[in-house]
């Protein structure tokens, strides 16, 4: 099965580095960052990558946490734009 590709295309330069922090803040599927005291979203605050914490559970698999960057990156810029297409 062939499968066609469609731009945008995003890539990155990876080196050798840590391999991986856990722990972190907890995020919603939204990339909004969840208040401690109140388990609740904080409004306007939004994280991706290793800053947050819980996406794996309680471990995760090997590799790198560039995809968790990227996927929660655009998440949250998307809901960022979508808040303020909403307060204009």
């Amino acid at each position: 099965m062939k499968t066609e590709l469609k731009a945008p295309f995003y890539s990155m330069r990876l080196s050798p580095k840590l391999h991986y922090c856990m722990g972190g803040a907890a995020i919603t599927t939204e990339a909004e960052v969840v208040s401690a005291s109140t388990c609740r979203p904080i409004p306007g605050l939004y994280a991706a990558g290793e800053v947050t914490g819980g996406v794996h559970g309680m471990d995760r698999l090997g590799g790198s946490s560039s995809v968790d960057c990227f996927v929660y990156g655009r998440i949250a810029g998307a809901e960022i734009a979508a808040r303020q297409a909403k307060a204009a």
